[in-house]
């Protein structure tokens, strides 16, 4: 379960997160308007059933109360007029009486109250009776027998009225009292779920906030960390595989960033090598420059002693043959030393085109990398961006808990002006009220932790720009390598074609040679061909010497690219 949460992308972790708060919240909500309902529905009833009775008795021990002093005043008043105002007030009575006592029936919940009502109202049947029979014999005019009636049942049937209403409105009375026990006990755990509801949601918050910082946060650290060893040139440094096998977003940025490392680690080992060979092929073309120089020399001095040669021809015979025989053994040392000469020249060709091909791949290993670092760079701006829609959706959230704080305080001021009977509510809208400020504190944390994470985010934005530039002047150095071998390679070609003729040159010296010993009787036609030749070898020697100089200078200017390309590895740490 906890490596399918971990391998959700960073939205729906949070999104998750945050609906699961809200459904707990959601759930704390209902759980309190339900039992604010239901206890609105236990003072409904409680005013139902108890209090409203108690004032309907309240209405009819009035009205039964009026009617007694009206049958007085209609037996002692003889004004017909006040009389028949007495009548028509009783009638009005009895008519409150009537409705109170339907509105008193409907609120009789046992067995005892319905006997106790059924008693009560045959009381005031009675009392009805005694009433319209005192009328009567007043509109009749026999007062005194009605004065007689009222002095006789009167008092009874007022005794019993008394007992009766007492005994009914006491039983509301314990009624209303067992109702309200109950109504407070049923408030005390409707508390008590409610604050469990809330401890459990805060509790849920604050570890569901910890959980995803730490998710977020620790992978993010390593990678930092890994990215700063990159910048300081230490490439010993990998991030551990458990940040890496996540398929969220953090654990997409450990695994490029680990393969973008081992791919500069494998990178500037490749150069490295490449170094090392550039190294060793500017030793051996320094080696065969230093060889041709000394063929150079050798061909000079060979070259002078056919000049003088050809002068001693030209005094003797016998000279002559002497020199023809130095002459040969000199051109045949020539024709060795230019085959030498011509197969370290094609030696040098095929090197400098090895080390143009290893800078070519090395630009292109440096291209990849500049590629891989810009990739990095955009996944975590990406991060960045991300995160500020996570602030965003936190300061909704925010809002949303100082809403619900301003309805909580708005409801316990209701709960307030409604008194007694909206205490109850007031203690509701108090929990809910604090329940608003802990959201808000949490959405606070909250908010920290993603101001944090962009500030993270920052600092390895940084570094990748860093490792862009760094990677930019290593393809810098590397292209400038690229071209020197270039140079190099067109030397060697163009030393290879002047070698060659030399070859040619040599090969017309041999030829002259077997002339000479050929026909020694048209010495001196040869000793003019011989100056001749001789002064063709001696401006390619000397063409020869500008050419082994512009190499040596070729040479070192490899040398130093070389050496210029391993300070920069220098810089990296396998």
């Amino acid at each position: 379960m906890r490596d399918l949460f971990t391998n959700l992308k960073v939205s729906t972790k949070l999104l998750l997160s945050f609906g699961l708060v809200a459904v707990v919240s959601l759930l704390v909500g209902l759980v309190g308007i339900f039992n604010i309902n239901r206890l609105q529905d236990m003072d409904n009833e409680l005013y139902r059933y108890q209090t409203l009775p108690l004032l309907e008795l309240r209405v009819i021990n009035g009205a039964f109360e009026q009617n007694r002093a009206y049958m007085r005043d209609i037996i002692l008043e003889n004004d017909p007029k006040k009389v028949e105002t007495a009548i028509r007030a009783m009638e009005e009575n009895s008519k409150k009486i009537d409705s109170s006592l339907q509105v008193f029936s409907q609120s009789l919940l046992t067995k005892a109250e319905k006997k106790e009502f059924e008693y009560f109202s045959n009381v005031l049947e009675n009392f009805g009776y005694h009433r319209d029979q005192i009328v009567e014999l007043c509109k009749t005019g026999n007062k005194e027998f009605a004065r007689t009636v009222l002095m006789n049942d009167g008092p009874k049937l007022s005794a019993n009225f008394s007992r009766a209403i007492d005994k009914l409105s006491q039983m509301k009375a314990d009624s209303g009292r067992q109702t309200a026990e109950l109504n407070a006990s049923r408030s005390q755990a409707a508390i008590g779920v409610t604050g469990f509801l809330i401890v459990l949601a805060g509790v849920l918050a604050i570890g569901l906030g910890i959980g995803i910082s730490r998710i977020i946060s620790v992978p993010l650290v390593a990678v930092a960390a890994a990215a700063n060893k990159i910048s300081q040139g230490d490439l010993t440094g990998n991030i551990p595989a458990r940040y890496t096998v996540a398929k969220d977003e953090i654990g997409q940025l450990g695994m490029s960033f680990s393969v973008m490392a081992a791919n500069l680690k494998s990178l500037v080992t490749q150069v490295g090598q490449s170094s090392d060979q550039v190294a060793a092929s500017s030793e051996e073309l320094t080696a065969s420059i230093d060889r041709s120089a000394q063929a150079s020399e050798q061909i000079a001095g060979t070259v002078a002693g056919i000049a003088q040669g050809a002068e001693q021809q030209m005094q003797a015979l016998m000279d002559t043959v002497a020199v023809v025989e130095q002459m040969s053994a000199g051109v045949d040392k020539i024709a060795v030393n230019t085959a030498t000469a011509t197969a370290t020249a094609d030696r040098a060709s095929s090197s400098a085109e090895d080390g143009s091909q290893a800078i070519s791949l090395v630009i292109s290993k440096m291209n990849d990398i500049k590629q891989s670092v810009d990739n990095s760079a955009a996944v975590v701006a990406e991060l960045g961006a991300r995160s500020k829609e996570i602030g965003q959706i936190v300061s909704t959230i925010d809002g949303i808990a100082a809403q619900t704080n301003l309805l909580a305080l708005n409801a316990a001021i209701e709960a307030a002006r409604a008194g007694e009977q909206g205490r109850g509510f007031a203690v509701v809208a108090e929990e809910v009220r604090k329940l608003a400020e802990q959201s808000q504190a949490a959405t606070k944390q909250i908010e920290n932790l993603i101001s944090s994470i962009q500030q993270d985010t920052g600092h390895a934005v940084i570094a990748m720009s860093q490792g862009t530039q760094e990677v930019n002047a290593g393809a810098e150095v590397v292209g400038a390598a690229g071209d020197h071998f270039r140079e190099i390679a067109a030397f060697v070609v163009e030393l290879s074609g002047q070698i060659k003729e030399i070859a040619a040159a040599v090969g017309q010296i041999a030829a002259s040679s077997r002339q000479i010993a050929g026909s020694v009787s048209a010495t001196e036609a040869i000793s003019r061909d011989t100056s001749a030749v001789t002064q063709t070898v001696s401006a390619a020697t000397e063409e020869q010497s500008a050419t082994m100089t512009e190499m040596a200078v070729s040479s070192e200017k490899l040398a130093k690219l070389a050496e210029q390309l391993q300070q920069v590895l220098q810089q990296f740490r396998l």
